[in-house]
């Protein structure tokens, strides 16, 4: 497949599903920055869990992980948000920042 939307999903084509359904991966909450924790529910379902591993890791971009996130739970729109804005208020204040 070529760059851009793939025609089924309207994700961007940029890993295969294996790549964004790694079992033996961390919780996040052990290696996400306080920041982000702050933005999560209590608990947080699993589709939308695995978006926001591969959107920090660099695997989605930030439009996919808008579109994708809150499509288990519209209450996730915020939280969305709310991770998106974190993550650039860190980046402004550490340009180092790698996650």
């Amino acid at each position: 497949m070529g760059a851009g939307p793939d025609p089924v999903n309207g994700l961007a084509v940029t890993a295969s599903l294996d790549c964004l359904l790694s079992p033996r991966q961390p919780e996040p909450s052990k290696r996400m920055p306080p920041e982000i924790q702050a933005c999560l529910p209590a608990r947080l379902h699993p589709v939308s869990r695995m978006f926001l591993e591969a959107f920090l890791a660099g695997r989605i971009t930030q439009q996919d992980f808008l579109w994708a996130f809150h499509l288990p739970n519209s209450d996730y729109l915020p939280v969305a948000e709310c991770i998106v804005k974190a993550l650039s208020d860190l980046s402004n204040t550490n340009p180092t920042l790698h996650l």
